[in-house]
């Protein structure tokens, strides 16, 4: 088993520090990896960018759709993303030191496909990780120049912490983060 380079490393550890779960694969078995991370039944929202993917997630048995009105004819966007089980994003870039994604406009729905349904699969390529969030923001900026909607920093799963100081996961957007890195070849 070759080594993982230390930036690799790093943006795993502090992901899982976190509380995201993380995986890696090649280009090749990422359908595979991201349907065995999915809940059995339910649909799953992918975003347009990687519409390829809902596809072979279909071939998989997984109920998923493209999360964009216009392939939503039978049912609304709406109504979809209050059905939806999980939602599977690209990302931008990711950040080494704090094991932070930043998710993209996917298809002007903003971060909804990461922040409400209560799994987010994020996919990042080991090529887009970075140290440190000085040198992600640059990447975000450019990445998400022209786009309608905003980009979404995420580290670990949505959790908050009331006045008596007792956390809860799942308030304000999903109660799972898993994150893929897809190796370089």
């Amino acid at each position: 088993m070759t080594a993982r380079p230390p930036i690799l490393q790093r943006f795993i550890e502090a992901a899982r520090g976190v509380g995201a779960c993380v995986e890696t694969t090649s280009p090749a078995a990422l359908p595979e990896v991201v349907a065995g991370l999915l809940p059995a039944r339910g649909l799953v929202l992918v975003a347009p960018e990687i519409a390829d993917l809902a596809d072979s997630l279909s071939t998989r048995d997984v109920e998923a759709r493209v999360a964009l009105e216009s392939s939503q004819a039978h049912e609304s966007l709406s109504r979809a993303f209050r059905r939806a089980v999980a939602g599977v994003t690209p990302t931008l870039v990711a950040v080494a030191s704090s094991g932070t994604v930043a998710v993209g406009p996917s298809g002007r729905n903003g971060g909804l496909l990461a922040a409400l349904p209560p799994q987010h699969v994020a996919i990042v390529h080991e090529r887009d990780i970075r140290d440190s969030l000085a040198e992600a923001l640059p990447v975000v900026v450019e990445r998400s120049a022209g786009s309608e909607g905003e980009a979404v920093l995420i580290t670990g799963p949505s959790r908050t912490a009331d006045i008596e100081m007792m956390s809860v996961l799942g308030v304000h957007g999903p109660l799972r983060l898993d994150i893929v890195v897809v190796l370089e070849d």
